[in-house]
């Protein structure tokens, strides 16, 4: 069921510590200590630990250097060989004249000498081992090199203390090695000499304390071996998110399950009575196994018929799911192999035999619902004539010993699969960028998303936690590289290694030759549905239905002039998945990216106040010119104020869950206050391509954070409810915030924010308002916001005081709806306004106001309020509820704020700073005007129920 299950019953089950930290945060410590993850780079779970920084507490994993867990951590004694290694040099310890700095001599040449001794044995245990097992993408996987030269020269004490650091990092990366081969692989005496062999032991390296490992389980569950781990006193930190407790592959590592495991183990409860226990209790717990290995395909291959060796047969391997399959030639092993797991051929090609080292054959042959997979350790049940019975694997022959937990840390440096990519059995190879671009954090909030919009509640420990406390950042638009699966290979190379001939054979040849090619391309294939991407890759199953050419097939030009139109119907059908729109499959989808330096020429966005005074309508003969060129204006300034978004999924952080009557949504308008937004919530209505229904789009607009009004028609109106004030229904009461200090004042703030005053007022207005206003109740209110209703609260359903008709010119006269209208001092009193006592019209703020992203200083992104916007609120209230922020500003005072921190921002992500310009003001006007003349709607005030329906231009005129 879990790790422990490889331990005897009798042997100590080492310790276990969960530990809740802020920002929900969830670490487990399995062997470790509280001490040395505080000490770890646990804050930047998420960035890729590539760094060789040195630092106290445990470093993240990473491929290919699996080995730097296992580097001891403390000084054993004065004869340590490590000794010299470990120790960290102050400026006290240093040597000082005119000249410069330097340490003495004597500890130089004790380095020096400790150095050379690790990097000799490091050297010779890896070249005892077959080379296929040290070469990854054609580069050979060794230690880190250590500069002997600038150790024990005179300069700058910094600079002597750094160089120094430095070479002590990169010896202890010789040690880690030694550590990690000499207590995983048996028969490593035979390479050392006897005095390498005494410095080995005289380290003590099972016994002594080692630093560990970081770990995110959800990438790196591949290259996990807690067993050894465990086994051999090296200390495990995983974090857990909420994206993993719904994924049945983490059960088993769930904190709580985790915890009554180790209680249960402590109280030495039997095995049996433990699986009992959670096949009733968690039955995920027994459907993967001790290596996250799903056991759904194990039982495709039960029971394969038995193969007899042929000498002239391939035979290829697979020792755990998702790893690279390599090329063996060994009789004696393929036989061992072939009797005791199970192994697949297909009738087209009969002379490749596939093994599955993680099937074992089943020994149990009893009722089918009684079957129980066990993983076969590969330790016991082994003929007596094996060769080399004491050695893990042997060079000149090519023998490979059957112990799983040896195999699995012998080949995981050169077969197992880098994050987000997988091996099928047949050889077959997908991928899928988790690690790019902040991929990881984006996969996670979209299992999230997409688990809560199935339905699945949400666990306590993560429900009071916000966008910002589990640092996400917002969706993006996945595209899954498919290369080659098992449906697409040709038979020809479809067993061929995917790397030269010496890392998949376990052949002694090391010239760089090939007799093999490559069969895995490349080429990116087309977009997939969301059920398709995120479904578990290590079942093996084809995750590219079709193949790469008709994915890759440019459409035609029928579909390129149909737009929405004829395809209405079937994207508003209730079937499942959300297929894409019929614009990103004619052609008409806006570049994300930054557009290459090619030297064809980029369109250029037009003026739209010079346009020819002749209207051009369908049946011109010119019509098709200047339609032509209408959509790649459209396309060109959709690229420049719109971001391109991933499908829509709703969540309840930046899309609360209202539930719109449908009375709203049938008769129900919006009024778009800025002209920017009138042209964005057209251009997402077109080039979207998961807006689906005019719901979807309610959401979609609360989440940007545009100024809106939902509007709700109410004819006829009667007359005397025309007649007198119309003062806003709201009549919610906020005390005005004053305080000693800035702390003070924001505690009251937060305070009502928290307590009743909130929930007897009007969401919906609040969340029209958008910007920062929409920020705070969507962070404060969630509780409430499900009974926001359809954007007019009860009150004013009941009133019509604030009723007015709408300009006759567009629906003609006497047409009157009912808004939710929210007073001034209600949004000053959310947005944090704090009187000025010096300056009556410049109050201060809590929060940044929503102008603030308007002002020059901000100058990043599409101008929407997207991405940015948030991580900046987020940080400003984080500082506020952690008493870093000490201070009001006005207005001005947060802009120059936010400017900073837009110059910050712009240096973590450059291509936030080489946006096109945003047209803005009088420009976007312009536009306003050419859209609604050119489709004849009114962008001002949208239908709701018209809000996704096919837009087709009528009236166009020409640009010049």
């Amino acid at each position: 069921m879990t790790f422990y299950f490889f331990l005897a019953l009798g042997v100590d089950a080492p310790p276990l510590q969960i530990h809740h930290f802020e920002h929900g945060d969830t670490w487990v410590a399995i062997g470790g200590s509280y001490e040395d993850l505080l000490k770890s780079p646990r804050l930047e779970r998420l960035r890729h630990p590539a760094e060789r920084e040195d630092g106290p507490g445990p470093r993240w994993i990473v491929i290919p250097f699996l080995w730097r867990p296992y580097g001891p951590s403390t000084i054993l004694s004065d004869r340590d060989p490590v000794a010299p290694l470990l120790w960290k040099p102050d400026f006290l310890d240093l040597q000082t004249n005119r000249e410069g700095s330097r340490i003495s001599e004597d500890k130089a040449r004790q380095m020096r000498t400790a150095a050379r001794a690790f990097i000799q044995i490091a050297e010779q245990l890896r070249n005892s081992a077959p080379p296929a097992f040290f070469l990854r993408d054609s580069t050979r996987i060794k230690p880190v090199d250590v500069d002997f030269w600038g150790i024990g020269d005179r300069g700058r004490a910094d600079a002597v203390i750094n160089d120094t650091r430095k070479f002590t990092t990169a010896a202890m990366d010789n040690v880690s090695f030694v550590a990690w081969f000499t207590l995983n692989f048996r028969g490593w005496e035979e390479a050392l000499s006897s005095e390498q062999r005494k410095i080995v032991r005289d380290c003590r390296f099972e016994e002594r304390p080692k630093k560990g490992c970081l770990i995110n389980l959800l990438v790196d569950y591949p290259v996990a071996n807690f067993e050894s781990w465990i086994k051999h006193k090296v200390p495990i930190y995983y974090i857990f998110t909420e994206a993993m407790y719904h994924l049945d592959r983490f059960v088993r590592v769930r904190p709580d399950i985790i915890q009554d495991y180790w209680e249960r183990r402590q109280c030495q409860n039997a095995e049996e009575d433990i699986k009992d226990f959670y096949r009733l209790v968690e039955p995920a717990t027994i459907e993967y196994d001790d290596f996250f290995q799903q056991r759904l395909l194990r039982r495709t291959l039960v029971d394969t018929p038995r193969i007899t060796y042929h000498p002239q047969a391939t035979y290829s391997v697979q020792i755990c799911q998702g790893y690279r399959p390599y090329i063996t030639r060994n009789a004696t092993l393929i036989k061992l192999l072939l009797e005791r797991y199970e192994a697949m051929v297909r009738p087209e090609t009969p002379n490749k035999v596939r093994l599955a080292r993680w099937a074992a054959r089943e020994p149990y042959r009893g009722p089918e619902d009684e079957r129980e997979y066990t993983m076969d350790p590969g330790t016991t049940g082994l003929p007596d004539h094996l060769p080399f019975p004491g050695k893990s694997f042997d060079r000149e022959s090519q023998w490979v010993e059957n112990d799983y937990l040896a195999l699995r840390e012998l080949f995981k440096l050169s077969f197992a699969p880098k994050p987000g990519e997988v091996y099928d059995l047949e050889g077959g190879r997908s991928s899928f960028p988790l690690e790019e671009g902040g991929g990881l954090r984006e996969f996670e909030k979209e299992l999230v998303a997409r688990a809560i919009y199935e339905g699945k509640k949400r666990p306590e420990d993560y429900r009071e936690f916000h966008d910002w406390e589990v640092g996400w950042e917002g969706q993006v638009d996945w595209v899954l590289s498919i290369t080659k699966t098992a449906s697409t290979v040709s038979e020809d190379t479809e067993m061929g290694d995917p790397r030269p001939l010496e890392e998949g054979e376990l052949s002694d040849r090391s010239d760089g030759s090939s007799e093999g090619t490559d069969e895995f391309s490349t080429a990116p294939a087309g977009r997939l549905s969301l059920s398709q991407r995120i479904t578990d890759p290590t079942t093996g199953e084809p995750v590219a239905p079709v193949g790469l050419e008709a994915q890759l097939s440019s459409p035609s030009s029928t579909d390129w002039r149909r737009g929405r139109q004829t395809r209405w119907d079937e994207e508003s059908s209730d079937e499942e998945g959300t297929p894409a729109s019929s614009v990103a499959s004619s052609g008409r989808v806006w570049r994300a990216e930054r557009r290459s330096a090619s030297p064809v020429r980029a369109p250029r966005l037009a003026d739209p106040g010079r346009t020819s005074s002749k209207v051009y309508s369908e049946g011109h003969v010119r019509w098709k010119e200047v339609e032509k060129e209408f959509w790649v204006q459209l396309d060109e300034l959709a690229h420049r104020m719109t971001a391109a978004r991933g499908p829509y999924v709703r969540d309840d952080l930046r899309r609360p869950r209202i539930e719109w009557d449908d009375d709203f949504v049938a008769r129900g308008l919006l009024h778009v206050h800025s002209w920017e937004d009138r042209i964005r919530l057209l251009l997402y209505a077109i080039y979207h391509r998961s807006l689906r229904s005019p719901i979807h789009m309610l959401d979609f607009v609360v989440e940007k954070g545009m100024k809106i009004s939902f509007l709700v028609p109410r004819d006829p109106i009667p007359t005397l409810a025309q007649i007198g004030t119309r003062n806003p229904p709201s009549s919610t009461l906020f005390a005005p915030l004053t305080g000693r200090t800035p702390i003070e004042v924001f505690r009251l703030w937060e305070s009502q924010l928290e307590g009743p005053a909130l929930a007897k007022s009007h969401f919906a207005a609040f969340l029209a308002e958008g910007g920062t206003v929409a920020y705070v109740v969507r962070h404060y209110a969630r509780e409430y916001l499900n009974y926001a209703g359809s954007g007019v609260s009860p009150e004013s359903r009941a009133y019509t005081l604030n009723s007015f008709p709408l300009p006759a010119g567009k629906f003609g006269g006497n047409y009157f709806v009912v808004r939710d209208v929210a007073e001034d001092t209600e949004l000053a009193a959310i947005g944090g306004q704090v009187a000025n006592p010096r300056e009556e019209m410049n109050p201060y703020y809590v929060l940044p106001p929503t102008e603030t992203f308007d002002a020059k200083e901000w100058d990043i992104g599409t101008g929407e309020w997207g991405d940015a916007e948030e991580a900046y609120l987020n940080e400003v209230l984080h500082r506020w509820k952690t008493g870093k922020e000490t201070k009001l500003r006005t207005a001005t005072q947060w802009a120059k704020h936010a400017g900073m921190w837009a110059h910050a921002y712009k240096q973590r992500r450059p291509e936030e700073a080489k946006r096109a310009r945003v047209p803005m003001g009088s420009e976007c006007e312009e536009w306003c005007k050419k859209l609604e003349e050119a489709f004849g709607i009114s962008l001002e005030f949208r239908k709701v129920a018209d809000l996704v329906k096919p837009l087709k231009a009528k009236n166009l005129r020409q640009f010049r």
